[in-house]
C-alpha cells in the first residue's frame, strides 16, 4: 500500500512528545518526574493529598539503588545523608521479638 505525501506524518520533534501523567507524588512519582525531566519529557503530578507530611518512618536501600540515585545526580547528598543500619529487630503485633538481623559483620568488610 502506496501512501501519499500528505498522509505522511510529520517528521517528530521535542514537542510532539506525549505528556505523561503521573498518578502520586510518593518516592515513585517524584523519581519517574525526576528522570522524565532529564530526559525533557513533560509530564504533569497527580497527588490526592492535600498536605505535605512527614510519616515518621525510615527507608532501607541496598546497593543495588546506587546507579539510580548516580543518575538521578543525588548520591553523594544521599550518602552523606544516610545513617548506617547495623540490626535490624522484627516484632509481632504484640511487639514481642520475633528475630533479629545482624549486619556488623558486613559494615566491617
Amino acid at each position: 500500500m502506496a501512501t501519499s505525501p500528505e498522509n505522511t506524518p510529520p517528521p517528530s520533534t521535542i514537542d510532539d512528545k506525549p505528556r505523561v501523567l503521573i498518578v502520586g507524588a510518593g518516592l515513585a512519582g517524584l523519581t519517574l518526574a525526576i528522570l522524565l525531566q532529564k530526559a525533557e519529557v513533560p509530564y504533569d503530578i497527580f497527588e490526592r493529598g492535600l498536605d505535605t507530611r512527614t510519616v515518621g518512618t525510615a527507608m532501607m536501600f541496598g546497593s543495588n539503588v546506587s546507579p539510580l540515585f548516580t543518575q538521578l545526580g543525588i548520591y553523594d547528598e544521599f550518602v552523606d545523608k544516610s545513617k548506617s543500619c547495623e540490626t535490624i529487630n522484627i516484632y509481632d503485633d504484640a511487639r514481642e521479638l520475633q528475630f533479629t538481623r545482624d549486619f556488623k559483620l558486613a559494615a566491617e568488610m
